[in-house]
């Protein structure tokens, strides 16, 4: 069984597939609590979705992969919630051919500003000419292309965390420049923004990856910096700092106030900017051997202390990997475990994180991103969940259907 520990680790063994022993998906429960809404699969094939990034109550996106378990090379996958159903994109056939033959590997990560503007990212490891790519839908038309800084043969292998698309002319893509040697390794902040016209590299400072980005605006993001989780989860040495940074309209730099009360061992693996407040969230050593979700929050200058969420402590290992506002002042995280495919669901209202157990049955699943559907109490959230002998991706939500 592979271990999954976020969408992160998920993606990039995808072409091992995923071996989850589980019940059936069960039927759509009557409540706005936590269920499970649809499945996705690809006949003979493991799936799982990893990004999800809903633009309004009838337009939401949700991208993976799909690999047999024999580590065939993944194919990407995208589903578009229509206010209806969830549909199944299908690429013109130029563009899947165009795809398949410069990049052909699961999606990561998507953005979009409207239903004709969006974009969903991957990595290529399959070829030592290889560079990430995205896949682009401007109005009606599909295009392809490569983004900057991420050619193999140039040494620059960037795993892709994160994206946000702000308009047809502002969209960002993040993640991590690994470097590695005989004796060690160690990443970098990797940055793209493209302007309407092409893709240009940016500087971000930081010691290790960008594993999150949340905007409260074109000139007002907010990036945490650490170990993407894969590295995390297999136990690797890396040298990483956690740390944010704070993008002002013109350039990237630490943020004023740095989090400096973090817990040992403290990995940072998501972040929240909501309004005039910012939250990370994250995964830090427990007095069992294995680590425990933590959460902090900066209100104007101010820190406050990590706290770790009431979690009985394990060997397990979890933590943080994505939040999302809940529409009425409060949050919705979701914590994943490397040992597990269970899944910890946390809410932050009035303060006070408390867990929330959702409808899911009793087959394994976890979840891997959250996203808020603008102007509502809904959240979106995309994993994967066990049928049977097989995976398949898994679409959840919380609160009213958004139609």
């Amino acid at each position: 069984m592979i271990k999954l520990t976020s969408r992160r680790a998920a993606l990039v063994l995808a072409g091992g597939a995923v071996a989850l022993v589980g019940g059936m998906l069960p039927a759509q429960a009557a409540t706005t609590g936590w269920r499970s809404v649809a499945k996705v699969s690809v006949n003979g094939k493991e799936t799982l979705l990893t990004g999800v990034d809903a633009v309004a109550k009838n337009d939401a996106w949700a991208v993976g992969g799909a690999a047999t378990s024999k580590g065939t090379k993944p194919v990407g996958v995208i589903e578009h919630w229509t206010g209806k159903s969830w549909k199944r994109v299908t690429l013109p056939a130029g563009v899947a051919k165009k795809w398949n033959a410069d990049s052909g590997v699961a999606f990561p990560v998507v953005g979009a500003s409207s239903a004709s503007n969006v974009w969903a990212f991957s990595e290529n490891f399959t070829s030592a000419k290889g560079s990430d790519g995205y896949l682009r839908l401007s109005g009606r038309k599909w295009t392809v292309g490569t983004l900057p800084g991420t050619s193999i043969a140039s040494g620059n292998l960037v795993f892709i965390t994160a994206a946000r698309v702000i308009s047809s002319k502002d969209v960002w893509v993040f993640g991590g420049k690994l470097k590695a040697s005989a004796s060690s390794e160690s990443f970098t902040p990797y940055a793209a923004q493209y302007n309407g016209r092409k893709w240009t590299s940016k500087s971000v400072p930081g010691n290790g990856a960008v594993v999150d980005v949340s905007e409260i605006s074109a000139g007002n993001m907010w990036a945490a910096i650490g170990t993407p989780a894969l590295f995390a989860a297999e136990g690797d040495t890396l040298a990483s700092t956690p740390s944010v940074d704070k993008w002002n309209g013109k350039a990237w730099a630490a943020a004023p106030v740095q989090p400096t009360s973090l817990p040992t061992g403290a990995t940072l693996d998501s972040i929240l900017a909501e309004g005039g407040n910012v939250w990370i969230g994250g995964g830090a050593s427990n007095s069992k051997g294995g680590t425990s979700e933590f959460a902090a929050e900066l209100t104007g200058s101010t820190w406050t202390a990590a706290t770790t969420l009431p979690a009985t402590a394990s060997a397990t290992d979890y933590a943080l990997t994505s939040m999302a506002p809940d529409g009425q002042g409060g949050i919705w995280a979701a914590a994943g475990g490397v040992a597990t495919t269970k899944v910890r669901i946390w809410h932050l209202t009035g303060g006070v994180w408390t867990s929330s157990t959702p409808a899911f049955g009793s087959a394994q699943r976890t979840l891997f991103q959250l996203s808020a559907v603008p102007g509502t109490s809904s959240v979106w959230g995309v994993g994967v969940i066990a049928r049977g002998s097989r995976d398949d991706g898994l679409i959840a939500l919380v609160g009213p259907t958004p139609r």
